[in-house]
């Protein structure tokens, strides 16, 4: 993972999550080279869920969108933009269940990440429990870590509650323009 810049959104409940989401979608439709997206926190921090408001961002169902905890990785197509739509495929694994890095190689990551994009196709690679591969990750790899947001918790609230603030701290060599939170301070 890396040291570089980092950028962090707090007091993230559902609404600004997918406030969230639609901001780095917008980000992620302008890069014409494959993207991946390490996801790092712990189970039930929000990776799945993060994934899901993505998607829809691109037009998949959230219902259609499962997690690939057992299936290793789920495969979707959507599109950006108006007149002219952009083709994104949206690749999303769980390394969680991926033992080593031969089982790496094994389940093809090292070809889904030389998977090309262009002008009008995008491709986004999700990968949850990158942080356990990250020697084998692009080193442009954005990397999202996703934490319980215990200062701007309520009294009685307790990790894992899915209504409780996360907060999102994003990372990586060359970060983004406008992915800012414009609400809280980093």
């Amino acid at each position: 993972m890396t040291d570089g810049n980092a950028i962090t959104w707090h007091r993230l409940d559902l609404h600004r999550m997918s406030v969230f989401a639609n901001r780095l979608a917008g980000v992620l439709a302008d890069r014409r080279e494959t993207t991946a997206i390490g996801l790092v926190g712990t189970l039930g921090a929000g990776k799945t869920q993060l994934t899901t408001l993505i998607a829809r961002s691109i037009g998949i169902a959230s219902d259609d969108v499962t997690s690939p905890t057992f299936t290793l990785a789920q495969h979707y197509r959507g599109f950006i933009g108006g007149d002219a739509p952009v083709t994104v495929d949206l690749h999303h694994v769980d390394a969680y269940r991926i033992a080593d890095e031969d089982e790496w190689f094994e389940a093809g990551m090292e070809e889904l990440l030389d998977t090309a994009a262009s002008e009008n196709h995008r491709v986004w690679i999700f990968v949850e429990w990158a942080d356990r591969f990250a020697d084998w990750m692009p080193d442009d790899t954005l990397w999202i870590r996703i934490d319980w947001d215990s200062h701007s918790a309520s009294p009685g609230d307790s990790p894992g509650e899915n209504d409780q603030p996360r907060r999102i701290t994003i990372t990586g060599n060359e970060l983004p323009a406008g992915l800012a939170d414009d609400e809280s301070a980093s």
